[in-house]
């Protein structure tokens, strides 16, 4: 379950039926981060 400001991934491969990555309640530099290279990804496109 994901709430609030964490987020998840879910991978299904042949050798990983399922492999999920979560992040919970990232802090202030992550989620600058992540908004720092989403934004450098909006200037390339």
């Amino acid at each position: 379950r994901v709430s609030g400001t964490s987020s998840i991934i879910a991978f299904h491969t042949d050798i990983f039926p399922e492999l999920v990555i979560t992040e919970n309640n990232p802090g202030l530099e992550a989620t600058a981060y992540g908004m720092f290279a989403d934004l450098i990804r909006a200037a390339e496109t």
